[in-house]
């Protein structure tokens, strides 16, 4: 298409801490160019529309990844965007969604693990003695950590970003024929 490649960053998610995926997207340029010329007031929402359908791909392969983990289906339901609440910046997550009808509270917990944990025996001199993790402190176990999202984000990656140049062209011819009638 002759137009120049621009690299963006895929943002990582939570504080996983580990280096965040490079692409690029082709037709970057002709889509800036195009929201430059559309009022202020309908950038954030073209822009969400774009990210919101572009997500499409990841939120499958999370939720596949997720069958073997989720017993009630709460977290299965859960799984979806969320629109950032900044009004400069446009952003849209996928992941657990927590707020509203939506139960996916313990996504962490199966996300990340969790270390050894302990319990008190009731009524004992050993919990009184040395405390909620003495002698007589009964092991609730650990629960390992199953990386769903990041294993789902590198599965969906080249699908996600082949939408989402669909996307940015399809919105650009919108807003091109929008402003040009």
């Amino acid at each position: 298409m002759g137009n120049r490649l621009r690299e963006f960053q895929l943002a990582g998610g939570g504080s996983s801490g580990g280096s965040s995926p490079q692409f690029s997207i082709e037709g970057w340029d002709k889509f800036t160019e195009a929201m430059k010329r559309i009022p202020q007031e309908h950038k954030r929402v073209v822009l969400l529309r774009v990210l919101r359908r572009s997500t499409k791909h990841a939120i499958r392969s999370i939720r596949a990844e997720l069958r073997q983990h989720d017993d009630d289906g709460d977290l299965w339901d859960s799984v979806g965007n969320i629109t950032g609440k900044s009004k400069t910046f446009p952003n849209v997550l996928v992941g657990y969604r927590v707020r509203g009808r939506y139960k996916g509270y313990h996504g962490h917990l199966i996300e990340h693990g969790t270390k050894q944990r302990f319990r008190r025996r009731k009524n004992t001199k050993a919990s009184q003695v040395f405390g909620r993790r003495g002698r007589k402190a009964i092991s609730t176990g650990r629960m390992p950590a199953f990386n769903i999202i990041k294993k789902a984000a590198a599965a969906s990656q080249a699908q996600s970003i082949q939408l989402l140049e669909e996307e940015v062209a399809r919105q650009t011819e919108t807003i091109l024929a929008k402003l040009f009638k």
